[in-house]
This record gives C-alpha cells, sequence and structure tokens, in this order.
C-alpha cells in the first residue's frame, strides 16, 4: 500500500517517518523507491526497530507493558524519533483523499501555537477489484491520530491493543468528513 499511502501524505506534511519493525518485504526500500520517485526523497526518514512487537490481541496481553517486544513500547519509540512539534500516528493502509492532503497541509496555520489533539474521520473502503470498491459511510472512525511530541502523550497498554493518553486541558479538533 506505500505506492498509494505515502505520495499523499508526503505532500501534505513537513516529513515522514517509516518505523521498519523486522518486516521482511523490503518496506524500507519500497518506502525510499516510493519518496523518490515522487520526489520526495529529502522528506523521507526511515529507521529500525530491532525488536519483533506483539500483534494485537493473545500476544499483546501475554507481554509486559514496558517490554520492548510491547505494542505500548514500540509506539513510544517510534514517537521518540520525531523531530517536528506535531506527530500524526499513520498506518499503512490510510490513504488521504486530495480535501485530505490540504487539510493536513493547512493544519499548521489553524492550530497556531495552541496544544491541541486532531481527530481524523475515517472511512473504510473495501476494493473488491481493480475496478469496483465500497466505501462504508456508516461506520465512522474518528481516532485522534494527530498529537503534539512531548511527555503528555505516551502510548498506555489496553486490553487488546495500544492506547494515546490525552490530557484533559489540550483542545480537541476535528477536521472535516471525506479526507
Amino acid at each position: 500500500n506505500l505506492a498509494y499511502a505515502l505520495p499523499p501524505l508526503l505532500r501534505a506534511v513537513d516529513a515522514v517517518l517509516v518505523v521498519d519493525n523486522n518486516s521482511t518485504d523490503g518496506t524500507a526500500e519500497e518506502a525510499l523507491r516510493v519518496a523518490r520517485e515522487h520526489g520526495f526523497g529529502e522528506a523521507l526518514k526511515v529507521t529500525h526497530y530491532p525488536f519483533d512487537v506483539a500483534r494485537a490481541g493473545v500476544e499483546h496481553r501475554a507481554v509486559p507493558e514496558r517490554s520492548v517486544h510491547s505494542l505500548a513500547y514500540f509506539y513510544n519509540w517510534c514517537f521518540a524519533q520525531v523531530e517536528t512539534r506535531y506527530s500524526w500516528k499513520w498506518d499503512g493502509d490510510m490513504v488521504l483523499t486530495t480535501e485530505g492532503e490540504l487539510s493536513l497541509g493547512s493544519l499548521s496555520w489553524q492550530v497556531g501555537s495552541a496544544s491541541a489533539v486532531v481527530r481524523l474521520p475515517r472511512h473504510s473502503l473495501y476494493v473488491e477489484s481493480p475496478s469496483r470498491a465500497y466505501l462504508d459511510l456508516g461506520l465512522r472512525n474518528a481516532e485522534e491520530w494527530g498529537f503534539p511530541i512531548g511527555p503528555d502523550f505516551v502510548y498506555a497498554k489496553a486490553p487488546e491493543w495500544e492506547i494515546r493518553t490525552t490530557p484533559e486541558h489540550y483542545r480537541h479538533l476535528e477536521l472535516p468528513q471525506g479526507l
């Protein structure tokens, strides 16, 4: 999915960090190839996390939160590598629309110096074939995906996966639908 997910993201933000956690499919090399192909080789940084990470569910529940194999520990390590004021947790199966690129690209002046957490509404797209897909407008997911970088925002272990902590005194912004 990197050929679809990376270009709009690279056009929308100042920098993208891809963390490769022992993948065997050439993720790091493919990310660099896609970024260079679209003229964003300088905006992409790839780093390596040397430990295997427990998958959600049974593996996750069996690993202590402070273990290097914990998903929460992995995410905290990843965000410690971020060099910008704000961060976005982005999954490889998330693709921005053109409106999403514009919204993320102009978000810095909209937020200004305020400390805010940004919710990004998402809809699932089910791809049946190269010519047919279905957009699920009924299932709306508006998780917090944009955060300031700092000690107030860390991941903690939840029953099935990780959850990011958000102090109550931070503003919550929600981007519009269709991004």
